[in-house]
């Protein structure tokens, strides 16, 4: 008789097991349940559990929320959840459970319907017991700190947030079980669907691109000596910038970093995030107010007064957006604002939280600033240049002058247009909420900077040519190249002279 039974269980096993997508549930809603036996009904017993066919299938592999599988000895799982209401425990045993130690006790307590604590018993066989988070994102619902994060727990085992009216199932929560008095409920983030996982895909992609020319851009500025004027220094500064942004952004994105293992590296990478984001801001900020001041004030610099310059713009350039950092990280430690206003920065993911007034307090409004500013000191500098081409200045070294003003001007414009004009899409679709294809295309134009700050800034004649005399000097032994190098060395174009009495104001 016992051979018989065993016979049958293999029977339906293999059946079951024909089709992979079988059971009515996902594999994160099984449980195992191996050891039981199939009655004479085809229904699986298990414990005081019944399972109808179709129910439950032998696996020999286990899978998580993404769909990652490891190959396991053969074992029997069942619907669960098909059969009463189930509980989802973020982890077991010894396991991590995101920033605190997790472990199963018999018991939790919850805040149920009627805002009261209720001590749910996890071996009694009125709830099933899931385990393992059930998405990637998840973010803890602090009660404690913040009214809005209230929640009550419902008989069918499902979750209801009173502050948006929503009701989240086994498939959005799982309940960290600590030593606290109510169970730490954490939920899935609300945009951690496909289309952005694709994002997180395909834009490091190109942030890896770009990281390369960044740096080929910063070691040829650094290591030829003609490039190393105020100009060429600020363009080293913002390379740099970027390609320490890039970095942090891939690390972010491709899952280098688990949130929950390390929620520490987490935050640091964010705070790191934005610091370089600012960083090369500021420094295009730099670049358009030194390029609108020569063109203004006629400015005529030696070395010594570069040097002071370019240490006052530093000092600038880095002291804001440390300032704003160190502002961020206060008040992400004190907490001193509703939790729609603050950072939150790797508490629900490794960047500020996706809340329309955090992103716009914190990042959107203060570039926008920077953008526009910009623009005013680009529409001025373009004024003068326009008005000093059609003074009457032309001879010699006022159109040498002229000619290198405007070569710079069109530099900085490329360089603004690629990153002012790409953050300024990446505001509005923020601001619009769009994900249309054209604001897709944007975001990855956004992540190649690094290439097109190559093609602009190394691959024009003037860099070509002060590469080539400092790589392959034989190359300049014709009369024309050097006198080509020599007329673009001989005038400076950190230290333009333009008479201010031929610019109309």
């Amino acid at each position: 008789m016992e051979m018989e039974w065993k016979l049958l269980i293999a029977v339906f096993i293999f059946i079951s097991r024909s089709v992979e997508s079988s059971l009515p549930c996902s594999f994160i809603e099984t449980v195992n349940i191996t050891g039981g036996y199939v009655d004479i009904d085809r229904n699986y017993i298990y414990s005081s559990d019944v399972y109808p066919l179709g129910a439950y299938q032998e696996f020999d592999y286990l899978e998580d929320f993404a769909r990652n599988r490891v190959s396991v000895d053969p074992h029997i799982r069942g619907c669960i959840c098909k059969l009463k209401p189930c509980i989802r425990l973020c982890c077991q045993g010894k396991e991590n459970n995101f920033d605190s130690n997790c472990f199963i006790s018999d018991t939790i307590t919850v805040v149920n319907e009627v805002n009261e604590d209720e001590t749910i018993d996890l071996n009694d066989t009125h709830y099933g017991i899931l385990i393992g988070r059930p998405c990637k994102v998840m973010y803890e619902l602090n009660v404690a700190d913040y009214d809005d994060d209230r929640w009550n727990f419902l008989k069918n085992g499902s979750i209801y947030k009173p502050e948006d009216k929503q009701v989240h199932n086994i498939d959005d929560y799982c309940f960290g079980v600590t030593n606290k008095t109510v169970a730490i409920l954490y939920l899935c983030f609300e945009n951690s669907d496909d289309s952005i996982d694709n994002r997180y895909v395909v834009y490091p992609i190109g942030m890896l691109i770009s990281i390369p020319f960044l740096i080929i851009t910063f070691l040829i500025y650094a290591c030829v000596p003609e490039l190393q004027n105020i100009h060429g220094r600020s363009l080293m500064c913002y390379t740099f910038s970027l390609t320490i942004l890039y970095a942090a952004l891939i690390t972010a994105q491709m899952d280098i970093i688990d949130l929950y293992l390390h929620q520490k590296i987490c935050k640091t990478v964010g705070y790191l995030i934005y610091l370089a984001a600012f960083l090369s801001f500021f420094w295009m900020n730099v670049m358009c107010f030194d390029i609108w001041k020569i063109a203004r004030k006629a400015v005529r610099r030696s070395q010594q007064e570069e040097l002071k310059t370019f240490i006052i713009y530093s000092i600038y350039s880095v002291t804001c957006p440390l300032l704003m950092t160190i502002t961020v990280f206060l008040i992400d430690v004190t907490k001193p604002f509703d939790q729609h206003y603050l950072p939150m920065i790797g508490e629900i993911k490794c960047w500020i939280q996706s809340q329309f007034k955090a992103e716009a307090i914190y990042v959107y409004i203060p570039i926008s600033i920077i953008i526009l500013l910009n623009v005013a000191l680009f529409g001025d500098t373009a004024r003068n240049i326009w008005n000093f081409q059609n003074s009457s200045v032309k001879g010699g070294k006022g159109q040498m002058r002229n000619r290198i003003l405007r070569r710079r001007f069109f530099i900085y414009l490329r360089l603004f247009i690629l990153m002012g004009f790409m953050w300024s899409m990446e505001s509005i679709s923020w601001l619009v909420g769009s994900k249309s294809i054209f604001f897709y295309i944007v975001d990855f134009f956004n992540c190649i900077q690094g290439l097109l700050i190559f093609l602009i800034c190394v691959c024009d004649v003037r860099t070509r040519q002060l590469l080539v005399k400092r790589c392959c000097p034989r190359r300049f032994a014709s009369k024309e190249s050097v006198t080509a190098v020599e007329e673009i060395e001989n005038t400076p174009s950190d230290r333009l002279t333009i008479s201010e009495s031929k610019i109309k104001n």
